[in-house]
């Protein structure tokens, strides 16, 4: 039989090719074409479904973004039916998903590009003509075997670009993991790094993001870049490494800038920076030429990081309108600020409030809630608590409710407000109709599974003493077997504890969200399921881990909290939920400190223990050797 999304898809990676290949921005002839292509009708239908993602082999209606995947992944069955459209990567076929459908296990394609560089075998890199420049960013040339630069230059053809989410990014990315590129930067940066760099290093974080501008594309506007976090093994990245793979000149004279100094006009190829991550900076295109970087960070072991409830709110929200622009894409920009925001949160503290937020008045089937991300809002009077925290739930993990994302499911506006005035939510809740139903009442469990009719011995099997014909009489009625009973009551006990209100598939896993599972304990909601959702990275962080869980009760029929439990508050007639996933609160210690500035006194006091200057700066000699290196001076 014809397949007849073969044709769209072989269509549309052509002119992929064709584009890629071309040099200077993508002409608007090809994006057009690509875009038709792209909205193409073709019957709809997901080809195969892997960690409860719909991919369709071939473009069209819903499958409108691209992303690659392990073909190894795929069912054996369907694998054939999906291109490969990189000739140096045979093992990756590239699959279209509904952006509606990406939640946080998702949003991210993290192509596996191990194998492209452990080919190489050992490919030391060795780091020369470090530079201190202003404000703490370094510089240095990379010194690396003629193989290894010979793959740094191949990312840029095997064809997995795609444009990113937000606008403001500018120009293409793509990202992947190299445990073995990720190894040997380790090794060059022990080897070359300024001591002061060096404690608590652990390793550079082996996901990279592959970017490409061209002449002309907007530049990668100011910004701060969002730190990785690992709460349970204390890592978090606290330096960016930048490694530039061609040459050029920036438009406007600046090819890299840092919004408090230095500005770099030209950067020479397999040059490198590395600087803290709190610094704002923006990257312009090449005048003349393609511009070509790798970004990763530095991953330090730090246990003696404090905490505040207010930076991860900030994360937490960033992260939810990073990736609703697929429903409201107004919010992108929003979004980029947010993210920002929450970055440099991570180094100075929470900053003062902003004087608006965005919110989102989110309506499933007739159910009202409002939401930023972190706190949800319902109206208790027309919702009962389980429904609540089932609606915050499904909508922070963009379940799939009866196969559809539910984002999709939700009529949502979004709503800019005052920071300081939440008094609106109240009364726009109170004025929404009542929902003609409620919200999980379309699958009734009970009627789905009728109670058992009462067992009659007359209607055993054959071959029973009480059965008296041969064959089935016509009146036999096997719902009133008595063994036929026994399985079926065993069956539907078993059913209806795991069935409420539709079948829900969240981050790949089927969820069962019985209203007995939804339990209180002080002013904690605390969601129970037979397994556990594992830890999920996202944006630089990763989800809940099992100290979240520590001190919940879990021995409640054998089962576990599906997800931390949700602060529970009632204000008036709201009831108000809170829920941060990634527990992302973390940033450096702030203590305020008196830096004396050195003079030169009458030098009997140089190189001594009784220096006033270290007396005044709490230092000892051998502190301030440990902390100063000869090319800092």
């Amino acid at each position: 039989m014809t397949d007849p999304g073969a044709a769209i898809r072989d269509q549309f990676f052509a002119l992929w090719r064709e584009r890629g290949a071309a040099s200077g921005p993508p002409d608007d002839e090809h994006e057009a074409a690509l875009r038709r292509l792209l909205a193409a009708s073709h019957d709809g239908a997901p080809t195969t479904r892997l960690q409860g993602l719909a991919l369709s082999h071939a473009p069209g209606g819903r499958f409108r973004q691209l992303r690659f995947i392990a073909a190894s992944e795929l069912d054996v069955a369907v694998r054939p039916a999906f291109a490969r459209p990189c000739a140096a990567l045979p093992e990756l076929a590239a699959a279209f998903v509904d952006p509606d459908e990406l939640s946080y296990h998702s949003f991210e394609n993290i192509i596996g590009l191990d194998e492209l560089f452990a080919a190489l075998g050992p490919a030391p890199i060795h780091l020369t003509q470090l530079r201190h420049l202003a404000a703490g960013v370094l510089s240095t040339r990379l010194e690396l075997s003629a193989p290894l630069a010979a793959r740094l230059a191949q990312l840029d053809t095997l064809g997995l670009y795609v444009r990113p989410f937000d606008p403001a990014r500018g120009g293409q990315r793509f990202i992947f993991h190299s445990a073995e590129l990720a190894g040997a930067l380790t090794a060059a940066l022990r080897e070359s790094l300024p001591r002061r760099l060096q404690a608590g290093f652990v390793h550079v974080n082996p996901v990279f993001r592959c970017n490409r501008f061209e002449p002309g594309d907007p530049p990668f506007a100011t910004h701060v870049d969002s730190p990785y976090h690992d709460r349970s093994r204390h890592h978090v990245s606290k330096h960016t490494l930048l490694i530039y793979l061609s040459a050029g000149s920036g438009d406007g004279g600046a090819a890299l800038r840092f919004a408090a100094g230095p500005t770099i006009p030209t950067i020479a190829a397999m040059t490198a920076f590395v600087f803290p991550q709190e610094l704002e900076h923006e990257g312009r295109p090449y005048l003349d030429g393609r511009k070509l970087f790798l970004r990763t960070e530095l991953i330090y072991a730090d246990p003696r990081l404090e905490h505040a409830s207010g930076v991860a709110e900030l994360f937490a929200r960033a992260c939810y309108l990073g990736t609703q622009p697929g429903s409201a894409p107004e919010l992108a920009v929003l979004a980029h600020h947010a993210y920002d925001r929450a970055a440099a949160a991570h180094w100075r503290g929470p900053p003062e409030p902003a004087a608006e937020l965005p919110y989102l008045h989110k309506c499933y089937r007739g159910a009202h809630f409002v939401t930023d991300g972190h706190d949800y809002w319902f109206d208790r009077r027309t919702l009962a608590l389980h429904e609540c925290g089932a609606l915050a739930l499904l909508d922070l993990l963009n379940a799939a409710v009866d196969g559809a994302p539910f984002r999709q499911r939700c009529r949502s506006t979004v709503l800019i407000r005052d920071a300081a005035d939440r008094s609106w939510i109240a009364a726009l809740l109170a004025a929404q109709a009542p929902a003609e139903e409620p919200a999980f009442a379309r699958l009734n469990k009970q009627a789905l599974f009728p109670e058992p009719e009462e067992p009659l011995a007359t209607m055993d099997f054959p071959g029973s003493p009480d059965f008296h014909d041969d064959p089935f009489p016509d009146d036999w009625d096997a719902t009133r077997n008595p063994r036929v009973l026994a399985v079926y009551t065993r069956a539907r006990r078993w059913a209806l504890r795991r069935i409420f209100a539709a079948p829900i598939t969240a981050l790949g896993k089927q969820l069962f969200l019985d209203p007995a599972r939804f339990v209180v304990v002080a002013d904690k909601l605390h969601i129970l399921s037979s397994e556990r959702l594992g830890p999920v990275h996202f944006a630089g962080a990763s989800f809940f881990s099992p100290d979240d869980f520590v001190g919940v009760d879990v021995t409640l029929d054998a089962l576990q909290p599906l997800v931390p439990p949700m602060s529970l508050g009632v204000e008036g007639d709201l009831l108000h939920l809170r829920c941060d996933l990634f527990r992302n609160s973390w940033m450096v210690s702030h203590r305020s400190e008196t830096v004396p500035v050195p003079r030169v006194l009458d030098g009997r006091d140089v190189d001594t223990e009784a220096s006033p200057w270290l007396r005044a700066a709490g230092l000892d000699l051998a502190r301030l050797r440990a902390e100063t290196t000869p090319d800092e001076d």
